[in-house]
């Protein structure tokens, strides 16, 4: 199998969601891999890790992590909601209208693919990522735009 110079991602597209239903989304996503774990569970996760820091990141986009050493491989979810998602921070009063979620899921320890996290990580803080981001239609051109 030929090695890929980005983390591995998948795109998709959806109308409306709720928490919940994103919730249920990422459950569905990751698949089979996490089928020991509940939506609940997955949830459970990532509002922890969200604890620890706002998940919202600028321009509509928030990042949400799921770290688990049940996943065989690292992977991002880019989720682009057309009807603008509510979003109530977990780290005080501010709710945000999210239209992109990068949902980072990793196990740590999957070290072979931290460089490419960090890589993406970076590629965040870039000013024109999130235009970049927003324009990309489909998989070759977010291949183009991630790390």
């Amino acid at each position: 199998m030929k090695s890929q110079n980005y983390l591995p991602f998948k795109y998709i597209e959806a109308t409306k969601l709720s928490r919940q239903e994103l919730m249920v989304l990422i459950h569905q996503q990751l698949q089979p891999e996490l089928s020991d774990l509940s939506v609940e569970q997955i949830a459970a996760l990532i509002e922890a890790r969200e604890q620890q820091s706002d998940t919202y990141i600028g321009d509509g986009t928030m990042l949400l992590h799921l770290d688990t050493t049940q996943l065989r491989a690292n992977r991002v979810l880019i989720i682009n909601i057309e009807d603008k998602m509510a979003w109530q921070s977990a780290q005080g009063p501010s709710q945000y209208q999210i239209s992109h979620i990068l949902v980072l899921a990793v196990n740590q320890d999957l070290a072979a693919d931290m460089g490419r996290i960090r890589q993406l990580m970076t590629k965040l803080v870039e000013e024109d990522f999130f235009a970049q981001l927003h324009q990309a239609a489909g998989r070759h051109q977010l291949a183009a735009v991630l790390p």
